[in-house]
């Protein structure tokens, strides 16, 4: 399966211009199966003001159908309650799925608009069953564990600081590692009110190899991830067999 990561630099609140963005670049590359945008990526990571980015679910239907492929990335949805969802759609040519954020960022206020998802989402697509993970869920393994081998990569968008970044990076093998799959990742760059991001976009083996590293630019790159590649290495090494069967979400 051919991916195609997408890093932006969204630009605060202007759903219109990230939608031209992510467009232009889907455009100047070749065809992908899946491309995945970062974590609210049409509107920035707002909390306090929250916009709902409906418009930008809108552009990923039509671009899904246009294109006959996958796309993939999060927005904040308003719900019915007068709270927001931190909502991860993955959206085909026929259908839409979702997740909502869990775990939210309580230090940029995040618990304070937002509703957590209480349920984990994996989605077939193709050949792959993935995991959808939005950010600040990457710091918490439990969450994420594959003891039932019930899926083959884990997807995370991000809006994940600079400073931090060496726990990005060291996080983000970890989970590849210790589930025996692939991890990817999606990160955006630029600057938003007092922070900087630095990208980091990549896609991980479960050996924890880097196979792809977009830097620390706007910019999009593709790989290929193999189903068959992924099964042949946990035959050879079937670690998953070993851990407590039993499913926490």
């Amino acid at each position: 399966m051919k991916i195609a990561l997408i890093q932006l630099n969204s630009i605060w609140q202007d759903i219109k211009t990230n939608i031209q963005q992510a467009e232009n670049f889907i455009q100047q590359t070749e065809k992908a199966d899946l491309y995945i945008l970062p974590e609210m990526w049409a509107t920035g990571f707002c909390t306090a003001d929250a916009k709902d980015a409906s418009l930008a679910l809108h552009w990923m239907e039509r671009i899904a159908k246009e294109s006959l492929c996958a796309i993939a990335g999060s927005l904040p949805i308003s719900k019915e309650n007068g709270k927001f969802a931190n909502r991860f759609y993955f959206v085909t040519p026929t259908c839409s799925s979702f997740y909502d954020k869990h775990h939210l960022f309580c230090i940029g206020g995040e618990d304070k608009e937002f509703e957590a998802g209480q349920e984990r989402t994996i989605v077939h697509f193709g050949e792959f069953r993935f995991l959808l993970q939005i950010c600040y869920d990457l710091r918490f393994p439990v969450f994420s564990r594959n003891a039932n081998t019930d899926y083959d990569a884990i997807i995370y968008v991000a809006c994940w600081p600079a400073s931090r970044k060496l726990a990005l990076d060291s996080l983000l093998i970890a989970r590849a590692i210790e589930n025996q799959c692939y991890v990817i990742c999606v990160n955006r760059t630029g600057k938003e009110k007092t922070l900087r991001y630095d990208g980091g976009s990549c896609i991980i083996s479960p050996e924890g190899k880097r196979l792809l590293d977009l830097g620390c630019s706007p910019n999009i790159q593709t790989t290929d991830i193999s189903i068959e590649e992924l099964n042949s290495f946990r035959q050879k090494y079937p670690f998953l067999q070993d851990a407590d069967a039993f499913q926490l979400f």
